[in-house]
């Protein structure tokens, strides 16, 4: 009825109402604009509000980092300042767009990254350059890190999105992933040899929940930020010595990240109450959703990668294969099976994690070869040799997946056994071994 009514209108306006009478504008006559008068959209309510509050709120922005540079005592603070402004203003002309995009955060994001990577320069020199210094064995003497200089280029987040199904006990709940790839200027000393930093890859992703819903601003009682895994990083070296090694060095470096960021990785999180009306445990440490049992029992299909005595004549390579599993800020091996391709594990052989998150924390699982490099690096370091890693999930996998129910099934107890494929071969391994992927793992789930 009403596009009736709009083409009857149309028609009325296109019809001279008596002989004689002036006809109606025509489209060659129109104002240079397309609209005629009365016509012309008019912009969006949301879009006006906040293209005349945004330079208030840039301006509130800056206060924010400027107290932050203050609270650090970084150096050379008089530039840091002037930097900063010249961010505000050129962000206040930039307000926020609706609906919110990947590229306005990341514009916003590179914007103030000048000053905000001062911050973090500052936060790595203070939490992980000490877990580094902590984990690296002690036979490399004194270690010193200067420069330590993230570099100029922003990180970008590749991933934002509200998550349609609740991973939390809250009303929203926000995925967010980060990407950082750089050439910073770090330098690491030890015991008068130095090493360089060629590259850097960092990625995480972080979850936003938002609990409690309220009449007045900031209008909910609290938040709480997390990760399901630590972050990942990943550096090309240069100028390493003989006894050090890239695989080594970014074990070290991604165990020093994680312990330097464990306070974000499940089940622990980062909480901000704005109200005490929300339980402060049922935000700090919800109630998780189960219990979850893995058992290795056994692997086939192992591409061995030593020779023993007894094999010598015959060529057959063996291993002495060990179990590795990592769900979130637990790391947990097994027991060592000697000199086999198709171990069987009967003792130290389960693991026990509370799960949060079924469809989005995730098992990453690996087998060792117990070798002698591989003890001697455990031992030193406690990170293991990556040359010795036999076979490993072509993929991580989510507790869902593994147990091959959704995360609305798992409301019950339920045990699943079944095999697993692992890959013997992957970008980055050394060599390609002579059965690439026929390996399996046999593992027993209990939720």
């Amino acid at each position: 009825g009403l596009q009736q009514d709009a083409a009857a209108a149309a028609a009325a306006r296109s019809t001279p109402s008596a002989p004689g009478a002036s006809s109606t504008i025509r489209p060659s006559t129109l104002p240079s604009n397309g609209y005629l008068e009365g016509d012309r959209p008019q912009p969006n309510w949301m879009e006006e509000f906040l293209k005349r509050v945004w330079p208030s709120i840039a301006t509130y922005i800056g206060t924010k980092v400027r107290d932050k540079i203050q609270a650090q005592a970084l150096d050379d603070v008089d530039d840091l300042h002037r930097s900063l402004n010249r961010a505000v203003d050129h962000f206040a002309q930039e307000p926020l767009r609706i609906p919110l995009d990947h590229q306005w955060l990341n514009e916003a994001l590179s914007t103030f990254w000048p000053i905000l990577s001062k911050l973090v320069n500052a936060l790595v020199q203070e939490k992980v350059v000490p877990k580094i210094r902590e984990f690296l064995p002690s036979f490399l003497g004194t270690v010193e890190i200067n420069p330590c200089d993230l570099g100029t280029g922003a990180p970008r987040i590749t991933k934002f999105r509200v998550l349609k199904e609740p991973i939390s006990h809250g009303w929203m709940d926000i995925e967010a992933t980060l990407e950082y790839h750089a050439r910073p200027r770090i330098s690491l000393n030890c015991s008068g040899v130095t090493l360089g930093v060629q590259r850097l890859d960092f990625c995480m992703t972080l979850y936003i929940s938002f609990f409690g819903l309220l009449d007045y601003a900031p209008f909910f009682a609290g938040m709480s930020i997390y990760m399901c895994k630590p972050p990942t990083v990943d550096i090309r070296w240069s100028g390493l010595i003989d006894v050090l090694d890239h695989d080594f060095m970014n074990g070290l470096i991604n165990k020093a990240v994680a312990s330097a960021m464990n306070r974000q990785v499940l089940p622990r999180r980062i909480v901000k109450l704005k109200s005490d009306e929300e339980s402060l445990t049922g935000i700090i440490l919800p109630k998780p959703r189960g219990c979850l049992m893995i058992t290795v029992v056994e692997a086939s299909g192992l591409v061995g990668n030593e020779m023993e005595l007894k094999t010598l004549w015959t060529g057959e390579l063996t291993t002495d294969p060990y179990a590795r599993i990592c769900f979130g800020r637990t790391v947990w091996r097994s027991s060592t099976v000697q000199n086999s391709t198709t171990p069987k594990w009967s003792d130290k052989n389960s693991l026990v994690v509370l799960v949060d998150i079924p469809d989005k924390q995730q098992v990453e699982m690996s087998i060792f070869d117990d070798g002698v490099r591989q003890k001697l690096q455990s031992q030193v370091s406690g990170v293991e040799s990556a040359c010795d890693e036999v076979a490993r999930f072509r993929e991580p996998m989510a507790v869902t997946e593994l147990l091959g129910r959704s995360s609305a099934e798992l409301v019950h107890e339920v045990e699943v056994d079944r095999w697993f494929d692992l890959s013997s071969w992957w970008e980055g391994k050394d060599s390609v071994p002579a059965v690439p992927n026929g390996a399996e793992a046999h593992a027993e789930g209990t939720p």
